[in-house]
């Protein structure tokens, strides 16, 4: 009995400790991750309307109407206002558009100021079933016109709401909305706010918004409100919004879950239509020819019309941002879904959760002391956790989202309190059990290799992984300038930093090649974001050496040690790795064409006066991530199979800098595709034209060299672009 009051004792302050850190939302991160897992594992449960269609400013959209029509970003409202028209005689049911027509359009060669604004107004009111945008702000001070605007034009649009003093809604301080031209035929009117949570990822929306005493609901339910015809919205107590005959559940802020239906983008959960496919379509019709895309498309669809080019920063991250960046169009979209079939995604509330920790505390304590199997304590305790974790898996096919890391940590933390207090009450039993937890919960390779001594025999295993070489440009001349002492040095201190630098990042350090490095990332402990962290151990070396530098001017080193460079080479792919040699001497390495091939890119920022080269595969990976500029189409010593190259740049951070860097890089491909397309001349003005903004770049003289070379060559007719790179 005793035995049993203390096991109650020890799982309800185990619950208890837990539940102040639940309380204090100490698990909030967590949790909410663990959410964006289970809708990265079962996204597919739901299964997204057809009805829903997307039209979006993407890149081709925006390249097409600037190369082909002669039309270049922003564009006139004269556009939209066609394609609007081809969406309505199409008979789409409505249309929302995504983006808000805050200020008027511009004097431009063949309109004057304000009549594509009257195009685009007229557009809309021949429609009638347009729903535009509003964005509400928490301060003026980040408002677009801070207050200057006659808000009184958006007091039509305000919602008519029954119950909303069940909700504890903030009061927005300012807004930018349409111009009264755009704004004032149209069905309704909604907020484009989007809610990011402390992580910065978006999971949810607030459907309802307080401006000047009055109630705005958000763009999605404007949409869905306007073609149901529900004039007045009702919530009740427990905060629940009746929509027709489906039951939209919010919190106390008007706040819903979004339930995600996959991956953003195209060809993933919606159907998308570039903006310059409907308007070329409009032009057709309009001519009397076959449009491109057929009206059927959007007989009955509601459409969302929206971008996802990252050049217009509409890209926002999201629990499928991993895989796809989301554009903000389709977020809205989503909600319209769950609105639609009221599929939108509660959270189960603290009281029950509460209770489910203290019972999963008890629970374990109980078992670790009725049982007296050590190996039967640590299975139990594992199927309690998958037991709960079903459940909350259970809770999520019902559209609940039921905090699970809190049940699990009261469970983990009752089981590690009852091992401890059985350990030092009982003695060699508790040892034991202590020795196999040593076994199973090793964190490092040493106590891997220790734990398990078969993995000392030789032999490989294919895994994929990163590999990174880097190289001191022109050592063999520097190293001939300096006595012995003074190269060790010199390498020491090098070394060093780029070590730690790969440790840093869970890396593998191969070996040392003299001067080189080769590491590898995501063996032999699986990572599975081994591209990202390769990429910024890179340009972490890159910054290292920088400093690097600048010690060695304060120490007034000799000029060539301050100005030493450095060249990288990333790539990812499969490789073997393992214990290669012979039964009395053998190394943990990788050996593959992927290592090779890591080699040799590193070889190629000598040519180009890089400093990052990545291959295409790794590029892939990391695209979202990195801004990077694709080089060249190279084909590289012993390798017949011509590869794509790219530079590593920075770390995207949203920053004007970031902006700029994009329209260069924009730019150079636009001279790339030139070069590609034998227009020598054309390719060689855009190259001079980069390189008068930026002479240090010496690619843009490699490709100015090349063309002016080429365009005095007879060039091949199959000639396929590709540089053959023959030195090493």
């Amino acid at each position: 009995m005793k035995r049993v009051q203390t096991a109650i004792t020890i799982g309800l302050l185990a619950g208890i400790l837990i539940t102040i850190f639940f309380t204090l939302n100490v698990f909030e991160t967590l949790e909410l991750k663990t959410l964006d897992h289970r809708f990265h594992k079962f996204a597919a449960r739901l299964t997204p309307s057809e009805d829903i269609v997307i039209v979006t400013i993407d890149q081709n959209s925006i390249d097409y109407l600037k190369y082909k029509m002669g039309i270049v970003w922003k564009w006139p409202r004269d556009v939209y206002a066609y394609v609007i028209r081809y969406l309505k005689d199409s008979g789409a049911k409505a249309i929302l558009l995504d983006f808000i027509f805050s200020d008027p359009d511009i004097d431009r060669a063949e309109f004057e100021a304000g009549e594509t604004d009257e195009l685009l107004g007229e557009a809309i009111k021949e429609a009638g079933n347009i729903t535009n945008s509003i964005e509400f702000q928490k301060d003026v001070e980040k408002s677009k016109y801070a207050g200057s605007i006659d808000y009184s034009t958006v007091i039509p649009f305000a919602a008519e709401v029954s119950g909303i003093e069940h909700l504890n809604l903030k009061e927005y301080k300012d807004a930018d909305p349409p111009i009264l031209p755009i704004l004032e035929h149209s069905r309704s009117l909604g907020s484009s706010n989007i809610i990011a949570d402390t992580d910065g990822i978006v999971r949810k929306v607030s459907l309802f918004h307080k401006f000047k005493d009055r109630i705005y609901t958000h763009s999605s339910l404007a949409l869905v409100q306007s073609i149901s015809d529900e004039h007045i919205l009702k919530i009740n107590e427990t905060h629940r919004l009746k929509l027709k005959n489906k039951t939209i559940r919010m919190n106390s802020k008007g706040e819903t879950y979004i339930n995600w239906y996959g991956p953003g983008g195209p060809e993933n959960t919606f159907t998308y239509f570039p903006i310059a496919n409907i308007l070329r379509s409009y032009m057709a019709k309009r001519d009397g020819l076959k449009p491109d895309i057929s009206p059927n498309e959007f007989k009955g669809k509601i459409v969302l019309i929206g971008s996802n080019t990252p050049l217009l920063f509409d890209l926002k991250p999201t629990p499928f941002s991993i895989k796809e960046a989301y554009p903000g169009v389709e977020i809205v979209a989503t909600v319209v879904n769950n609105l639609l079939d009221g599929s939108t995604m509660s959270r189960a509330g603290k009281t029950g959760i509460i209770m489910l920790i203290l019972l999963g505390s008890l629970m374990t304590a109980l078992t670790v002391t009725y049982v007296k199997s050590v190996t039967r304590h640590v299975i139990l305790t594992i199927i309690l956790i998958v037991l709960f974790y079903g459940v909350a898996i259970w809770a999520f096919f019902q559209n609940l989202f039921l905090d699970i890391v809190p049940i699990e940590a009261s469970i983990a933390l009752s089981f590690v309190s009852m091992t401890v207090f059985n350990y030092l009450t009982e003695g060699k039993e508790k040892r034991w059990l202590r020795k196999a937890f040593s076994q199973y919960l090793s964190p490092t390779v040493i106590e891997e290799i220790t734990n398990n001594p078969d993995k000392l025999k030789l032999g490989g295993v294919k895994t994929d992984v990163t590999i990174l070489f880097s190289d001191i440009r022109g050592f063999t001349s520097i190293s001939e300038k300096l006595e012995p002492e003074q190269i060790t040095n010199i390498l020491n201190e090098y070394l060093t930093p780029m070590s730690d630098i790969v440790f840093k990042y869970e890396g593998t350090l191969d070996k040392y090649i003299g001067d080189a490095i080769m590491a590898f990332f995501g063996a032999p402990i699986p990572i599975k974001d081994h591209p990202q962290k390769a990429c910024n151990a890179a340009l972490d070396m890159i910054e290292s050496l920088n400093i690097l530098k600048d010690n060695w001017h304060k120490a007034n080193m000799p000029d060539f040690i301050q100005q030493m460079n450095i060249g990288i080479g990333v790539n990812s792919g499969d490789v073997v790795v393992g214990n290669m040699g012979s039964e009395s001497r053998f190394d943990y390495t990788i050996i593959g064409d992927n290592v090779n091939l890591s080699s040799r890119l590193e070889g190629t920022n000598k040519f180009y006066g890089t400093n990052i080269t990545l291959s295409e595969n790794t590029y892939n990976r990391i695209k979202d991530e990195f801004i990077c500029r694709e080089i060249d189409f190279i084909r590289v010593v012993g390798k017949s199979i011509p590869i794509k190259i790219y530079e590593l740049i920075k770390i995207r951070d949203g920053s004007e800098g970031d902006a700029i860097l994009i329209d260069n890089i924009t730019r150079f491909q636009e001279g790339l595709f030139l070069y590609r397309s034998r227009k020598w001349e054309d390719a060689m003005s855009i190259y001079e034209e980069l390189r008068s903004n930026d002479p240090t770049d010496k690619v843009y003289s490699v490709f100015i060299d090349r063309c002016d070379m080429l365009k005095k060559s007879t060039v091949p007719v199959d000639w396929d672009g590709v540089f053959e790179r023959r030195e090493k």
